[in-house]
């Protein structure tokens, strides 16, 4: 992969790093804005010759560097070859940002969610959804990486594949193994909360350093709200509010927190919560639970963003071969 890019000097960047649509990078062009990020933002690009690219980028003047670590992280999934991550195609800078380009994919489990009814998927659908997350997890964690964020924005559906889990932005990923293959020993503290408040494990309140089981704890809250539509501290922004009812669901309000759920749930917490710093988790036996879990639903049916999403590739294909008639009209 390269790491050097033509900058057209008739396209320049502003201080905030937006790019109209048309910037050229390379043999890549700018098609539209997808998401902007703490460290920088997403575009959709197309290559002048294929299909559609996304785009990600942060400033040279950004006080925090994420995208390199997204770039190690990608690189050494690479040999996986696994539909659960974005492939990147090229990495290389600018001189007001740096950028990559990689996979482009689909709406993420928050935008999902959102779209469906009472706000939360189906019992069958969010419970697929977990087993493919706890699959992908299980990856990156085989690589020698944790997360440190896992939440619903950063996984998402593959254009190519309705059914198809993708996980994005690896920019907190730390390795939790040494250069021999070793475990790392934790930090004595961790300044600052790592990730998002809202699923952030206990022990990032604590200002512990993270492990392959906080992933797990992070991943279990994200399929709680997928299945219910909430969580208990979901309107609090204070970190020792959200801390203490993460605490609460554990005990008194466990039933108010696993509302509807079923029971395998619970001793997947269990299971986690008794995890210990160097533990390697047994994903397997957590994938079962999900799956004696899913045996209670009809799971032959449809996701349900999966005929919208097919109609858009559709669309999409239409509009592009409509495009490449025009130009060899012309």
């Amino acid at each position: 992969m390269g790491t050097v890019c033509k900058d057209n000097s008739e396209n320049q960047v502003t201080e905030a790093v937006e790019l109209r649509t048309g910037y050229r990078i390379l043999d890549y062009k700018v098609v539209r804005f997808i998401a902007r990020g703490a460290f920088g933002a997403v575009y959709q690009v197309d290559h002048i010759n294929t299909l559609p690219f996304a785009l990600k980028l942060e400033s040279n003047n950004a006080e925090t560097r994420s995208l390199k670590m997204e770039a190690v992280v990608l690189r050494t999934l690479l040999p996986l070859r696994s539909p659960y991550f974005c492939r990147l195609f090229f990495c290389g800078k600018t001189e007001k940002f740096n950028f990559i380009i990689m996979t482009l994919v689909g709406k993420n489990l928050n935008e999902l969610r959102s779209n469906c009814p009472k706000q939360r998927f189906s019992r069958s659908s969010g419970l697929q959804i977990g087993i493919q997350m706890v699959d992908v997890v299980q990856q990156l964690h085989s690589v020698g990486f944790i997360h440190r964020d896992i939440k619903p924005a950063n996984f998402c559906m593959s254009l190519e594949n309705p059914r198809q889990l993708v996980m994005v932005d690896f920019g907190m990923c730390r390795k939790y193994v040494n250069d021999g293959g070793e475990l790392r020993h934790p930090r004595w503290y961790v300044t600052g909360l790592k990730g998002t408040v809202r699923y952030a494990p206990l022990a990032a309140h604590h200002g512990r350093d993270s492990a392959r089981k906080d992933d797990l704890e992070s991943l279990f809250y994200v399929l709680v709200e997928l299945l219910v539509g909430t969580l208990p501290w979901m309107t609090m922004e204070d970190p020792v509010h959200v801390e203490h009812s993460k605490q609460v669901a554990r005990t008194v309000g466990l039933r108010d927190f696993l509302s509807g759920c079923s029971k395998q749930l619970v001793h997947i917490l269990l299971y986690i919560d008794n995890l210990r710093f160097y533990d390697a988790p047994d994903y397997a036996m957590i994938r079962g639970l999900l799956h004696s879990a899913l045996e209670s639903y009809p799971h032959d049916t449809a996701f349900e963003w999966e005929e919208e999403m097919r109609s858009e590739r559709r669309k999409s294909e239409y509009l592009r071969s409509k495009e490449e008639v025009e130009l060899e009209d012309g």
